[in-house]
């Protein structure tokens, strides 16, 4: 699903706040503006501002003032044009004193427990992992509330999973589960309303037309792809990061395992120990037909280890089919580097996703 250009507010700079005509259809455009803008210890000084000109008592003040407690961006958002605009819409005040009274109840209940003197408290790090999801997942269940209005009112979409992962920079391991939770609790049961399979869930979902469901269910598929994409790139990222060992196998043994298809038709493949130190190459499928140009990351150059290729970045790389491969072949095959690049950058066909992977249909066409 493709979702539409972000609204550039006109009478607002960057550093200019957008004004809130109070009504529910401006808000995606105003939350958006304030997540690329604001940083978590602004939604934090929002929130207790907000907090001040409700009269918590100042113990309450207090805990919040010192908490260090990650707040709900989007809350936080609105608790900021409650305040300056004076609103009194009563379910967003709502929404505001639930997460209020939250972060006040888990700094008092911290407050309770008793400090261990002879020996240091254990973090369970799996509770801590289950907390965040659990925030991670409200902030995303309340844009898509805000979607869902959008797509009754057959609105634009403003919000992207993907600018938001990476703004909020959620891990490798929350990504995959952000992926997971709607694999395996959301999109079953909307796919199951819409073949109308499960009577309860047909009820459940029947404010929605059969258009409306469908726009809803290409919401979440893209959820689900936006995350796995960037799983895919932050857990790529984590391996290119990890500290070379300073020993390091000879070119030759590095490809000992590494499986690739020799020749086919009139194509050969480049000597894979080239690969080792290269700056770029490019691998083509010959079954599948896909060609994927792989650009290192880094000064040391790019690496094989087993049927993998490492070092190289995810975010250049370059990944297509081949509709017509005899227009496009002789030019990997002759052509340099940049103009490699641009001739499969501008093939019209979605870019795949990378993966590094060599088989037995792998051609090295060329070692930059």
């Amino acid at each position: 699903m493709r979702t539409s250009k972000r609204t550039t507010f006109s009478k607002n700079v960057a550093s200019a706040e957008p004004d809130w005509d109070e009504t529910r259809e401006s808000l995606p455009n105003i939350l958006n503006w304030y997540s690329y803008n604001k940083t978590q210890d602004d939604a934090k000084e929002y929130l207790l501002d907000y907090a001040k000109y409700l009269n918590f008592e100042k113990s309450d003040i207090k805990l919040l003032t010192t908490s260090r407690e990650r707040v709900n961006t989007s809350i936080a958002w609105l608790s900021r044009l409650l305040l300056i605009t004076l609103s009194a819409d009563q379910d967003i005040k709502t929404r505001i004193i639930d997460e209020l009274n939250r972060i006040i109840s888990i700094e008092k209940n911290k407050t309770k427990a008793t400090p261990q003197v002879d020996k240091k408290p254990s973090v369970n790090v799996q509770e801590n992992i289950r907390s965040k999801l659990a925030e991670y997942l409200g902030e995303i269940n309340f844009q898509l509330d805000l979607i869902l209005h959008s797509i009754r009112k057959n609105e634009p979409i403003e919000f992207s999973l993907k600018d938001w992962l990476s703004s909020n920079k959620v891990s490798a391991i929350q990504v995959k589960n952000i992926s997971t939770y709607f694999k395996t609790h959301v999109i079953s049961e909307l796919l199951e309303a819409q073949a109308k399979t499960c009577e309860q869930l047909t009820e459940a979902y029947s404010f929605l037309s059969a258009k409306q469901l469908k726009a809803y269910i290409d919401v979440i598929q893209q959820f689900i792809s936006d995350s796995d994409e960037q799983h895919l790139v932050k857990k790529q990222m984590l391996v290119h990061n990890r500290t070379p060992r300073k020993v390091t196998k000879s070119p030759l043994k590095q490809v000992a395992k590494l499986k690739y298809l020799k020749e086919h038709n009139e194509l050969k493949s480049v000597m894979p120990t080239k690969i080792i130190g290269a700056k770029a190459i490019v691998v083509y499928n010959a079954e599948s037909r896909v060609a994927t140009y792989y650009e290192c990351d880094n000064n040391h150059g790019l690496a094989i280890k087993g049927c993998t290729l490492l070092n190289y970045d995810v975010t250049k790389s370059i990944s297509k089919i081949l509709r017509m491969p005899e227009m496009v072949l002789p030019t990997i095959l002759n052509d340099g580097r940049v103009s490699v690049r641009n001739t499969l950058r501008d093939i019209a066909a979605k870019n795949k996703t990378a993966n590094g992977r060599f088989n037995d249909n792998s051609l090295i066409l060329r070692v930059f």
